[in-house]
C-alpha cells in the first residue's frame, strides 16, 4: 500500500521526542501489568500505524506543493488504494465533523474575523504536529485540483486515520500530565487488549463506546477537531467546476502547399476539408510566430471549406498549424482564477492548525494553445528559429548565468530550420572554442567550453547565428564570470572590554558585552576592486539562547556607527564589513570582525549564541545588475558563556570649583567650572566599563566644593585624625597637598553620611591627575581634562575615563603597579606593585594575532579596539602608563574584591 516509515527517524509530522517517551510510558504500563515486552511492543504498534501511513502522505504531499508532479500523482494513487481496500473509511469526514459540531457546507466566511483569521484556540503539546496535518489536507486538495469527487474520497481516507490517531493524542497527555498510573487509568488493561485505537470509519464508528471514542474533557482534542472541520469545510467549498476541455485539432488538414516561397509575405495553402465555408465563431488558425504559437488572422474571402488561405504574417516560424476553439482558453483561464481565489479562504482556514498555509497558485495560459503535430500539417517556413541558447554549469541548467572560475561551462542551443548555424564568443575574454572564436555547429547539440578561470569579475558574451533561404537570426548569451565567496564563521570573542580568546576572562551579569564574529571568505586570488583578500559589504546578525529556553530577537551589528559616550553604539542592520581574509585578519582592528552589544538585560545566565553572516551579489559584474554570488552560512556557538553575579556600587560625585590664579594647574578648555552634571555623569559612565560592576545609581551631591589656588595659603583641616594645619607658599598650587587635605576635610565632615556609597570630586583641570583618600576607601577626587602631552600616545577618541577608573580602582582595593613612573605608595601588599610579579611585565599583549594568549581591550563604549598607536603595547589599569586599560588578573582581583565586599 504505501512505504514503510521508521518513526525512529525525525519528522515534520510528529515530535520524535514526544514520541519515544510516549512509547516507554506504554512500556512502563505493562511492567505494572506483569506483562511482557512483546505485549507492549504490539500495543505501541497499533497506536502508531495510522502515524506511520501519514507520515509517507505528509511527505508525498510536502513534494506535492513543492509541484512536484510525480509525488502529486503518487499521492492519489496511495490514497485511492487505501480507500479501496479500507471502505470503513467512506464518510469518515462526516464523522469528524458530526463530532465537531459543525454544519458542512456552513458559509466559511462566518467563521473567520475581519482579518480573515479563524477563531483563535488553545494550543496544546502533544506528538503530532498538525501544521503537517494541515500540510497532508491542503496537499491532497492540490493533487485532486481537477477531481472535486475523488477528492471528497480521499479526504474521508485522511479524516479517518486522523480520528484513529487522535486517540494516541489523548492517550500521550494523559501520560504527560499524570504520568504512568494516569496511562493505565486510561486505557485500562481491557481496553487496551480489545480496543484497535486505528482504522476509525463509518462501519465501526457507533460500536465503539463513547468514553473509549472520545474522552471527555480533553480540550485539546475538541480543539484539534474543530480546526480539521473549519479546514474541511473550506477546502471542499471551494472546489471550482472542472475547467472545460480546450479543443485543439489539425486532424483535418491533408497538405500545405506554397506556391511562392517560405518567406514572410509569401502565401501558404492549407487543403483540407470541413474547414468551414466562413470561419467559424470562436475558432482561431493557430501558427508559430517568432518561435511561438500564436493566432493568425485570416481575411474573410480566404477561409474556405476545404481550402485556406495564408499569407505568411512577419516573425512565422517553423512549426504545427491547426486550429483551436478561443473559448476555451477563457474557460481555462477563468478556471485558473477560481482556484487561484479559493486559495485565500484555505490558508485562512489552515491558521487554526498552526501557521498559515497556501497551495501553489496556477499560472494562466497567456498563449493560443498549440495544435497537435501530424504528417500533413508542419510549415517550415521563415527564417530559422532559435529555440533556446543557455549554459549548462556543472552538468546544470541554472537561472542565473553567474559562474566560478573552477565552473565547468558547456554551451547548448536548439536551433529549427537553419542552413547554416555559427557560434562566435563576441566578449574579448572567456573561454574559446578549442582556441577558436567562431566555430561551425549542427541544429541541435553543445559544446563545452571548460572552466572560465578568471581572476576578477568578467561578463562573457557568445553569440549563436542561423541563417536560411529567408534571411539569418541572432541570440546572445551572457555569463556572469563572478566568484562563490565561500564564507565561514571560525570563532566568536565575548569580551565586556578585555578577553583572551580560550575565554579565561569572567563575564559580569547584567553589563553590556560586545560579541565579535571572525570569518573567514575562502577567496584567493580573486579582487573585485577592494583588494584580492577582501570581501566587501559582508553582513551579520545574533541571536541568543538563553538559559530558560527563550531566544532574543535578531541583534544587528554596530561597526562603522558613531560613538556618542556615554551612550552605547547603536546597531543597525544595514551595517557591513570589508572581510579580509582570516590570514591577513587582524583582533586589533576594530572592522576586521563583525562586532554586537548585547544589552545589559540580556546578559544574565547562561547562554549559547547562534551567528549568520552574509553576503549578497559578491563579485557583481555588470553595473547595474546585480550579478554576482549571495550566500548566507550560520553557526551555533556549542561553548556556553555564564554571567556572574556581581555587585553593583552606588557613586556620588561632587562637582568641584577652581578659583585663583596658577602656573601649573589649568582648567580644562573642554569642561565648565565647577563641571555640569552631564560632563560628570558621561565621564563616571564611561570609567564604569574598566571595572567588573555596574552602578546601582549615579547621583550628584547637592553641594559645590571650592578648591582656592594663590600665591599663598594657609590650609586647615579638621580630619578624623585630628585638626591639621600647613602653611604653603609656593608659586602654584601643589597638588598632592591639596588633594589630600581636601580629601580628608571632605570624609571628616561626611564620613556619617557615606553609606557605602563611593564618592568622586570632580576637578574641572587639566590632567591627568587624582587621588584616592587610601586603599581601599570610599572617596577619590579626579581631573576631568586631557593633557595635550599625552596627545601622540593615545588614540585621538580617548578620553580621561581610564584614570577615573583608576582612582576608582584604589577605593576597590587596588594598589599601584610601578611602571611609568608610578609609586609604590601606599605600599601594596605580597609585592603586587612590582611589574616582575605580573604576566608580561603588567602590558596588555595587543599584536593582533589570533592566539589564546593574545588579549585585545575593546572600549565598547568608543566602539574601537584600544591600542598605542605607536607602541602596540596598552598597559595595566594601576600604572602611569598610556594607554592603560584593566588587565585581565586586575579584572578578576577587582571582581573579588567587589564580591568579597558583600
Amino acid at each position: 500500500m504505501h512505504k514503510q516509515t521508521d518513526l525512529r527517524r525525525q519528522s515534520k509530522l510528529y515530535r520524535k521526542q514526544s514520541l519515544q517517551n510516549f512509547e516507554r510510558g506504554v512500556q512502563a504500563v505493562f511492567v505494572l501489568q506483569n506483562r511482557t515486552k512483546t505485549e507492549s511492543r504490539r500495543l505501541f504498534k497499533r497506536l502508531t500505524v495510522n502515524l506511520t501511513t501519514l507520515t509517507y502522505l505528509h511527505s508525498l504531499a510536502v513534494d506535492t506543493l513543492s509541484n512536484n508532479p510525480h509525488a502529486a500523482t503518487q499521492l492519489r494513487q496511495t490514497l485511492n488504494d487505501i480507500g479501496r481496500r479500507f471502505p470503513k473509511y467512506h464518510g469518515s469526514s462526516r464523522v469528524l465533523m458530526d463530532r465537531a459540531n459543525f454544519n458542512p457546507h456552513d458559509n466559511p466566511g462566518e467563521w473567520f474575523d475581519d482579518m480573515g483569521r479563524p477563531p483563535s484556540y488553545p494550543r496544546c503539546g502533544g506528538i503530532i504536529t498538525y501544521e503537517g496535518m494541515a500540510e497532508i489536507y491542503i496537499g491532497t486538495r492540490f493533487a485532486y485540483r481537477s477531481q472535486p469527487v475523488e477528492f471528497r474520497k480521499a479526504i474521508d481516507v485522511i479524516a479517518g486515520l486522523s480520528q484513529g490517531h487522535g486517540h494516541l493524542e489523548v492517550a500521550h497527555r494523559r501520560f504527560a500530565h499524570e504520568g504512568e498510573t494516569g496511562l493505565e487509568r486510561h486505557i485500562g488493561a481491557e481496553i487496551v487488549t480489545r480496543n484497535p485505537f486505528y482504522d476509525f470509519g463509518v462501519d465501526v464508528y457507533d460500536t465503539i463506546p463513547e468514553e473509549v471514542l472520545y474522552p471527555s474533557g480533553d480540550i485539546c482534542e475538541q480543539t484539534r477537531i474543530m480546526c480539521e472541520g473549519i479546514l474541511l469545510d473550506a477546502l471542499t467549498n471551494t472546489i471550482p467546476p472542472s475547467p472545460a476541455t480546450t479543443s485543439t485539432w489539425a486532424d483535418n488538414i491533408t497538405k500545405l502547399e506554397f506556391p511562392q516561397g517560405k518567406c514572410t509575405g509569401d502565401q501558404m495553402i492549407i487543403h483540407g476539408q470541413d474547414f468551414g465555408n466562413t470561419q467559424p465563431t470562436g475558432v482561431d488558425l493557430v501558427m508559430y510566430i517568432n518561435c511561438r504559437c500564436a493566432v493568425v488572422d485570416i481575411e474573410p474571402h480566404n477561409w474556405h471549406d476545404t481550402q485556406i488561405t495564408v499569407t505568411l504574417p512577419r516573425g512565422v516560424t517553423q512549426g504545427p498549424v491547426g486550429f483551436h476553439n478561443s473559448a476555451g482558453l477563457t474557460a481555462y483561464n477563468q478556471w485558473v482564477a477560481d482556484v487561484n481565489q479559493s486559495t485565500q479562504t484555505i490558508a485562512s482556514a489552515s491558521q487554526c492548525l498552526g501557521s498559515p498555509l497556501d497551495m501553489p497558485r496556477l499560472p494562466e495560459a497567456v498563449d493560443s494553445i498549440c495544435p497537435p503535430r501530424t504528417r500533413f500539417n508542419i510549415a517550415k517556413v521563415g527564417k530559422p528559429c532559435i529555440r533556446s541558447f543557455k549554459v549548462k554549469i556543472n552538468d546544470k541548467l541554472q537561472s542565473k548565468n553567474i559562474v566560478d572560475p573552477t565552473d565547468d561551462l558547456t554551451l547548448i542551443w536548439d536551433v529549427v530550420n537553419g542552413d547554416d548555424i555559427t557560434l562566435k564568443r563576441v566578449s574579448s575574454t572567456g573561454p574559446k572554442f578549442n582556441g577558436e572564436t567562431t566555430i561551425d555547429v549542427s541544429a541541435s547539440s553543445e559544446f563545452n567550453l571548460g572552466s572560465p578561470s578568471h581572476h576578477k569579475p568578467e561578463l562573457f558574451e557568445y553569440q549563436i547565428c542561423a541563417k536560411n533561404d529567408c534571411g539569418e537570426v541572432t541570440k546572445t548569451l551572457k555569463i556572469y564570470g563572478s566568484k562563490r565567496p565561500g564564507l565561514t564563521i571560525d570563532m566568536i570573542e565575548v569580551t565586556q572590554g578585555v578577553q583572551s580568546l580560550d575565554h579565561s576572562v569572567l563575564l559580569v551579569a547584567n553589563k553590556p558585552t560586545l560579541v565579535r564574529v571572525f570569518a573567514d571568505h575562502n577567496v584567493d586570488d580573486f579582487d573585485t576592486g577592494s583588494g584580492a583578500d577582501i570581501v566587501p559589504e559582508v553582513h551579520g546578525r545574533i541571536q541568543l539562547h538563553l538559559e530558560n529556553g527563550n531566544t532574543s530577537i535578531w541583534l544587528a551589528p554596530i561597526n562603522n556607527a558613531t560613538a556618542e559616550p556615554p551612550n552605547l553604539p547603536e546597531s543597525s542592520a544595514t551595517a557591513k564589513i570589508d572581510l579580509p581574509a582570516a590570514a591577513n585578519r587582524r583582533r586589533d582592528r576594530t572592522n576586521d570582525t563583525l562586532n554586537f552589544i548585547i544589552p545589559a538585560n540580556l546578559c544574565e545566565g547562561t547562554i549559547r549564541i547562534e551567528v549568520e553572516i552574509f553576503v549578497d551579489n559578491y563579485a557583481s559584474v555588470v553595473e547595474g545588475e546585480m550579478r554576482g554570488f549571495s550566500e548566507r552560512v550560520s553557526f551555533i556557538s556549542d561553548d556556553e558563556y555564564n554571567f556572574l553575579e556581581s555587585k553593583p556600587i552606588e557613586i556620588k560625585y561632587i562637582p568641584v570649583e577652581v578659583t585663583g590664579p596658577s602656573d601649573t594647574i589649568e582648567i580644562a578648555e573642554d569642561i565648565s567650572n565647577p563641571p555640569s552634571k552631564e560632563e560628570c555623569e558621561k565621564l563616571i559612565r564611561e570609567a564604569l566599563q574598566f571595572l567588573p560592576t555596574t552602578a546601582s545609581s549615579i547621583s550628584k551631591l547637592e553641594q559645590t566644593v571650592e578648591i582656592s589656588i594663590g600665591t599663598e595659603i594657609n590650609i586647615s583641616v579638621d580630619t578624623p585624625l585630628g585638626p591639621v594645619s600647613i602653611p604653603y607658599k609656593r608659586d602654584s598650587l601643589d597638588f598632592d597637598i591639596v588633594a589630600t587635605l581636601t580629601l580628608e576635610w571632605f570624609r571628616a565632615k561626611h564620613l556619617a553620611d557615606m553609606d557605602g556609597a563611593y564618592w568622586v570630586l570632580m576637578v574641572p583641570t587639566t590632567g591627568p591627575w587624582g587621588r584616592a583618600n587610601w586603599v581601599p576607601s570610599f572617596e577619590c577626587l579626579v581631573s576631568m581634562g586631557w593633557h595635550e602631552d599625552y596627545n601622540d600616545r593615545w588614540p585621538s577618541w580617548s578620553s580621561p575615563a581610564a584614570h577615573v577608573a583608576h582612582e576608582l580602582a584604589h577605593c576597590l582595593n587596588q594598589y599601584h603597579l610601578t611602571v611609568c613612573d608610578a609609586a609604590d605608595f601606599p605600599p601594596a601588599p605580597n609585592g603586587e606593585s612590582d611589574p616582575a610579579s605580573w604576566p608580561n611585565g603588567g602590558q596588555i599583549l595587543n599584536n593582533g594575532d589570533d592566539s589564546n594568549d593574545d588579549v585585545v581591550p575593546f572600549n565598547i563604549i568608543q566602539n574601537s579596539v584600544v591600542s598605542n598607536i605607536e607602541e602596540g603595547v596598552v598597559w595595566d589599569l594601576m600604572t602611569y602608563c598610556v594607554p592603560k586599560w584593566t588587565s585581565p588578573r586586575r579584572w578578576q582581583w577587582l571582581f573579588d574584591y567587589i564580591v568579597s565586599s558583600q
